[in-house]
């Protein structure tokens, strides 16, 4: 087999196998009605799908060869590394290990088209609904290739076989039959990538959260081994050579419980517009089921700040974190984001001092110096903290945050798209003299100038004066 055939065919077979292993990690964010007994079990194995983007990001399988460029035709570390993506798919697509052995079934109920609440369908759907499942995973002959199917999208016995056991491709010598092991395997992918659509759109629901351990230690046993082979980063391989490091902290991952600090202090002259903060909060009650936008608008000098100011430290206990971006300028926004990942560099190093591990959960992988710190002066540094720090509020099970976006007033300037987080959960806050940040989606309240006595009430509490009767008559 030529070198260039080799290197061609394992590169675009790595890049098939990377896709499809980070979309079966998506299966675990449709399980959204498994109560409080299975959260954090879901949450460990959110964050192993997260770290093996982290992982391709990297190394680019599939796209750009980055750092791949630097392994010569045939290299052991990059076959090894596609092996184990192969084993990570066959994990999930082997619908019997999923149920007997990880507890992980299909929800049958699900599959009708109808959705809960809805009037009975008539029995045609009650009859489909009942034997998609059967026809998914049940096994019939292929006449044609002699081949057991195990499902109708395709996927055959042989291509999870093939998955699961690439054993010439882990070989860490060329051997004959790597040829024909690549085209096998590219085969099974094309088949697994048909099943895709199909396969995520299933509901799947927990069934027993003791085998589900088993599902998170395979998988995590893969990924370490991904890191090993292939680090994410160069100055991990430092670490290599003492792999204590690694096993110093097991327990270190992304964390989301982030406690409450805001450099500005409350203010305790603030008074009155208790119908606004209860309008503030009725709100954004209203849109917790997904990304939760709140405008206040008003003319400069009306409280916009300090009403937002006054919501977050009279709530900040329901919210996992809590963040304020000043966005007067660029300059002042891509300082917030800056602070904003500090924040997260210095709660993650309370568990852990491995900053090389730190720095590839928040996506700041090879961004931290061996004190943990990290220079933004470069544009490119720029967005790239702004990218990870938006990665990390749209992390799968980090979905109770708040965000405060203040003095939006120049939305020509600062452009805030470039800076709400892709995901469809958080609350974010954003004060604005202009009324047209309010745009589809997002709920605008407007903060208009003082009423008579609570403006009375104000001039008093700065005063130090609390009442009325406190007043000195005036003198005749």
């Amino acid at each position: 087999m030529e070198p260039a055939s080799l290197t061609i065919g394992i590169v675009g077979l790595a890049g098939q196998l990377t896709k499809a292993a980070m979309d079966c990690y998506k299966i675990f964010d449709n399980m959204r009605d498994v109560g409080s007994t299975y959260d954090a079990i879901l949450h460990e194995l959110r964050t192993q799908g997260l770290l093996l983007k982290r992982w391709e990001e990297a190394w680019g399988f599939g796209g750009d060869y980055n750092q791949q460029q630097r392994l010569q035709p045939g290299d052991y570390r990059h076959r090894y590394a596609t092996a184990s993506l192969a084993r990570i798919v066959a994990i999930f697509f082997n619908a019997e290990k999923l149920e007997e052995r990880y507890g992980i079934v299909v929800k049958k109920e699900s599959l009708s088209g109808g959705n809960e609440g809805e009037t009975h369908k008539p029995q045609f759907w009650d009859r489909l609904a009942a034997l998609i499942p059967l026809m998914l995973w049940s096994t019939s002959p292929d006449l044609s290739t002699g081949r057991t199917q195990t499902s109708t999208l395709g996927l055959t016995n042989d291509d999870l076989h093939v998955l699961e056991n690439p054993q010439v491709l882990a070989d860490k010598n060329i051997l004959p039959g790597l040829d024909d092991e690549i085209k096998s395997m590219t085969q099974a992918m094309n088949r697994v990538q048909q099943s895709l659509p199909v396969y995520l759109k299933l509901r799947w629901v927990i069934s027993d959260n003791a085998k589900l351990e088993e599902l998170l230690k395979n998988l995590t046993s893969l990924n370490n081994g991904l890191f090993r082979v292939l680090p994410a980063s160069e100055t991990t391989l430092a670490h290599l050579a003492q792999p204590h490091r690694f096993q110093q902290h097991p327990k270190l991952k992304l964390l989301f419980d982030i406690p409450f600090s805001l450099n500005v202090g409350e203010n305790c002259d603030f008074v009155g517009r208790e119908y606004l903060l209860e309008k503030l909060r009725q709100e954004i009650e209203k849109g917790k089921d997904s990304q939760n936008i709140i405008i206040l608008y008003g003319t400069g000098g009306m409280g916009k700040t300090q009403l937002a100011l006054k919501y977050v430290y009279q709530q900040y206990r329901n919210y996992s974190s809590v963040f304020f971006v000043n966005m007067a300028s660029v300059q002042t926004t891509i300082l917030g984001f800056t602070q904003i990942m500090q924040r997260l560099v210095q709660h993650h190093e309370q568990i852990s001092d491995d900053y090389v591990q730190i720095g590839r959960l928040l996506g700041m992988a090879g961004k931290l110096d061996p004190a943990g710190c990290f220079t933004v002066t470069l544009e490119p540094e720029e967005q790239h903290v702004v990218r990870a720090v938006k990665q990390w509020f749209s992390a799968p099970g980090n979905t109770n945050w708040l965000l405060v976006f203040d003095n939006l007033d120049n939305p020509d300037l600062v452009d805030i798209e470039k800076y709400v987080p892709s995901c469809n959960h958080g609350t974010i806050i954003i004060t604005s003299r202009r009324r047209d940040c309010v745009r589809q989606g997002r709920r605008g309240l407007e903060v208009q100038q003082m009423h008579h006595m609570e403006s009375i009430q104000l001039l008093l509490s700065a005063s130090s004066i609390l009442k009325f009767e406190d007043l000195a008559p005036l003198s005749k």
